[in-house]
């Protein structure tokens, strides 16, 4: 059996990451596009994921309605809760 490192508090702030950009751009940081496990972990270990404001080109046409309308709710939720302060 392997040894495997405890998680710290740095892995938990790279998951965050990963998901606050798949968040914001509708796209993982990184895709695996039919690559075997190893080739990934070193692609994630060794290259930057790409900028957003260029996978947000090319991003589907779906997803900017998606964007528009967590835009929408954000807007009426903040309008809501300091109305009621």
């Amino acid at each position: 059996m392997e040894y495997v490192d405890p998680v710290t508090l740095a892995c938990d702030t790279c998951a965050l990451g990963g998901v606050l950009y798949e968040l914001l751009c509708g796209l993982p940081p990184f895709e695996r596009d039919g690559m075997a496990e190893p080739t990934l972990q070193a692609r994630i270990l060794h290259t930057p994921p790409p900028p957003m404001s260029r996978r947000l080109q090319a991003t589907p046409a779906g997803m900017a309605g998606a964007r528009g309308l967590r835009s929408i709710a954000a807007q009426q939720w903040c309008a809501a809760r300091y109305r009621s302060a």
